[in-house]
């Protein structure tokens, strides 16, 4: 835990791809409750709470990996982002491919589109 985000483990059974999932704001484990409820038991799901600070997407990005690394969650995953944890989602998925690591996909639900030039590409 770098700036004080938490990982909350709602599902850990079931032997898919674990869901990695990133609240919008204000938002935390209990907004997203229901979701992995429906998704059921054989669904692996995860809930970053995240910390009040300033920190920078990239710098929060980077602490919610280490979060991971620190659950053993270092295998494939999916991760999922609601509203602005959506642009979280996305950052941490380029930073994991970019260390050589597998990310099955990203979801964003209810999320602005990130600025895709900042990330090298094209818009």
């Amino acid at each position: 835990e770098s700036g004080g985000e938490r990982l909350v483990p709602m599902r850990t059974g079931g032997g898919r791809e674990p869901i990695v999932a990133l609240p919008g704001a204000g938002g935390g484990a209990l907004s997203l409750q229901l979701l992995s409820r429906e998704l059921g038991d054989s669904q692996p799901f995860y809930c970053v709470e995240p910390a009040g600070g300033a920190s920078s997407v990239e710098e929060t990005a980077a602490a919610n990996i280490r979060l991971l690394d620190g659950a053993g969650l270092q295998g494939p995953c999916r991760l999922l982002g609601y509203s602005n944890g959506g642009v979280v989602a996305y950052e941490m998925a380029r930073q994991l491919l970019a260390m050589g690591r597998q990310v099955s996909s990203v979801i964003l639900l209810d999320t602005l589109r990130p600025d895709l030039r900042g990330y090298g590409m094209a818009a």
